[in-house]
């Protein structure tokens, strides 16, 4: 993974090595993870680290919350798309808190198994990358 134009925090996951692009799979699967690939600039940009408030299985999905810096709040929106260690999420929910941003995350049994995420605990840390297209639509915005 490329270190250039972006941060990587050591020992943290980072998704990518858990993502496995099996010749087996369909190709809409290989496409998603070449299109996320490119979204993360070519290896990845690291937007902050974030803190696990709650990772717990909800029937036979995965409920998770982060805790986001405050600095990333402007780019979270429901229904918009983070990266969490290398993953691309929809976003469920959204709350600004006093320590910073908390979104939530539905994760899938697929996710779960195909990911880093069976590791997760409550507490620990994750790499957090915002939306490519928050960047542009805060550019564009910001020259009008």
């Amino acid at each position: 993974m490329r270190a250039e134009g972006g941060r990587i925090h050591r020992g943290l996951f980072l998704g990518a090595g858990h993502v496995a692009s099996d010749p087996d799979e369909d190709e809409g699967n290989l496409v998603l993870l070449h299109l996320q690939q490119l979204a993360a600039g070519d290896g990845g940009h690291v937007d902050g680290v974030g803190r696990v408030t709650r990772f717990e299985q909800v029937g036979e999905s995965w409920h998770l919350a982060v805790l986001a810096p405050t600095s990333l709040a402007k780019y979270l929106a429901y229904k918009g798309s983070i990266t969490v260690n290398g993953v691309s999420l929809t976003v469920n929910a959204v709350d600004d808190v006093a320590t910073g941003t908390r979104f939530q995350i539905n994760v899938i049994p697929h996710t779960y198994q195909v990911t880093n995420f069976s590791e997760l605990k409550q507490g620990g840390r994750v790499n957090v990358e915002i939306d490519t297209i928050a960047r542009y639509v805060e550019r564009m915005t910001a020259r009008a």
